[in-house]
């Protein structure tokens, strides 16, 4: 008798749940993560330094529209453009392009995420 009260009460929470489970427990780990995401951004202070130096030259050269003879790739001065594009708009091209690297591990991270969430909501709901 004890086992199938048990049982049942098993069965009506598994079955009313796990959509509300699945969607509180996301909200949840939304909430850090942007909170993460945040403090992180806060405290950052980049500074555009070492091999550094010379990939702003050639992101400067080619927003310029030359092409400078650089040993490093164009592809970070290319996926870059934006970010001086706003910089030179704000007044501080420096300062923007500096957080190019927090933006790549933004955009990767949240990419990550949002695979890992859907993958958790589908092996929840099976």
């Amino acid at each position: 008798m004890l086992l199938r009260f048990s049982q049942t009460l098993t069965d009506v929470h598994s079955a009313a749940s796990p959509s509300l489970w699945v969607k509180q427990t996301s909200r949840i780990q939304l909430c850090w993560i942007l909170l993460g995401l945040t403090i992180l951004l806060v405290s950052l202070s980049p500074a555009i330094g070492g091999d550094g130096v010379i990939r702003y030259a050639s992101l400067h050269a080619l927003a310029n529209g030359e092409i400078s003879n650089s040993k490093f790739s164009l592809l970070q001065a290319l996926l870059s453009l934006p970010l001086y594009a706003i910089g030179k708009w704000y007044g501080n091209i420096q300062s923007v392009v500096s957080y190019f690297n927090y933006l790549v591990f933004l955009i990767t991270f949240l990419i990550s995420a949002d695979f890992n969430i859907d993958r958790s909501v589908d092996l929840e709901q099976t």
